[in-house]
């Protein structure tokens, strides 16, 4: 079973009652069909996700859904039906987006020196989400080998032996932390402008009011660098995010971008 594999699966293992199992979204006798789930009355992931699916429900793709013109993705096509992964703000969702919109760099290269480098570095939300929500950098530490989240245990006993205990990682000690975690086997540090808070990314807006202004990341004054975090992964996999000093990490992008 897929669903075995999910953090919804994980949450019950683990005593919390709150995670739903198979009946909460087919119900226990009057089960309906499938195709109820891909309506916006019939979705079950609003009945304990309410906030998200309302920010859904007011976005291009829920006011598409709502109008019957198109066939546009509702929950399960972007975090699966059954096996549910833990959401992580530091992680592009670009191959979901790719699934249906595949005519990225050409799209998108009108106007993009490199779009196949902005794909990779900027999250499609960071652009596509109106700017009153705010955005973050984030350093993804991952196993060179697994490509799998560095674990936050292994970064915070790192950072204790080089006794750093302040909340904000500082730039030297966010390199010797690079150093030290290489010291073990190959890690890799990927950049992300994303948004900074998951809900967030769920009000996607029309592509006519899309962020197209060069400057909303290219300059020294950017509202989307006034945040940076470090993620890493808690022992349920889910995302664990240290803020660290931006001044460490804007640079890195500028240079890559």
């Amino acid at each position: 079973m897929k669903a075995k594999d999910s953090i919804h699966a994980d949450l019950l293992a683990k005593g919390d009652q709150r995670a739903p199992g198979c009946s909460d979204c087919h119900g226990a006798h009057q089960i309906g069909p499938g195709a109820l789930a891909n309506t916006l009355d019939g979705v079950p992931c609003r009945k304990c996700h309410e906030e998200i699916y309302d920010a859904f429900r007011t976005s291009v793709h829920g006011m598409a859904k709502k109008a019957g013109t198109t066939q546009p993705p509702l929950c399960a096509a972007c975090h699966n039906a059954h096996d549910v992964k833990p959401a992580m703000a530091s992680r592009s969702p670009r191959d979901m987006c790719l699934t249906c919109h595949p005519s990225y760099e050409a799209d998108h290269g009108q106007r993009l020196p490199n779009p196949k480098a902005h794909l990779e570095m900027v999250a499609c939300t960071a652009c596509h989400v109106p700017l009153d929500y705010k955005r973050s950098i984030y350093l993804r530490f991952t196993d060179a080998a697994t490509g799998k989240l560095v674990r936050d245990s292994e970064m915070t006993a790192l950072l204790k032996a080089r006794g750093v205990t302040a909340k904000q990682i500082g730039p030297k000690e966010l390199w010797q932390l690079y150093r030290d975690l290489n010291a073990a086997r190959p890690v890799d540090v990927a950049v992300a402008v994303s948004i900074d808070d998951r809900l967030n990314a769920h009000y996607l807006a029309p592509k006519d009011i899309a962020v197209k202004q060069c400057e909303a990341c290219h300059s020294a004054d950017s509202s989307f660098f006034k945040a940076a975090a470090a993620a890493t992964a808690g022992p349920d996999g889910q995302e664990v995010l240290q803020d660290i000093d931006r001044r460490s990490s804007v640079p890195c992008m500028v240079r890559s971008c």
